[in-house]
């Protein structure tokens, strides 16, 4: 095993015990792991900013803004309260639909932190 292998294998571990224990913010541990992979020599600086140019990445941060946006002026709330009242005009029975939904907000609220109910 090569020295990089190793530093980026314990930045992997630290990053992992973070996420899952939530001690910092997602975002903050992602950052962390991004300074710390360019500060030890295992990425040069402009490789470890160079992923903020791609598309994708700019469209995932936009949706938790506009997520966290939708969240906290609680139009969210109103849009859920609005389908899961008119849910027989989808055409799904309730538990069928809150199913369906329940699955999609699941995945999205993998990518979100708690913090926002920590304060």
């Amino acid at each position: 095993m090569t020295v990089d292998i190793a530093i980026v294998l314990s930045i992997l571990l630290v990053a992992l015990i973070l996420f899952i224990t939530e001690k910092v913010r997602m975002d903050v541990t992602a950052l962390l792991v991004l300074v710390s992979l360019a500060l030890t020599g295992v990425l040069e600086p402009s490789e470890a900013i160079s992923g903020f140019s791609n598309p994708a990445v700019i469209t995932v941060w936009a949706m938790f803004i506009l997520s966290e946006g939708l969240a906290n002026t609680g139009v969210a709330n109103i849009i859920g309260r609005y389908v899961l009242h008119h849910h027989a005009y989808f055409g799904l029975p309730l538990s069928r639909h809150e199913q369906h939904w329940r699955g999609r907000v699941d995945a999205s609220r993998c990518f979100k932190s708690r913090s926002r109910n920590q304060h």
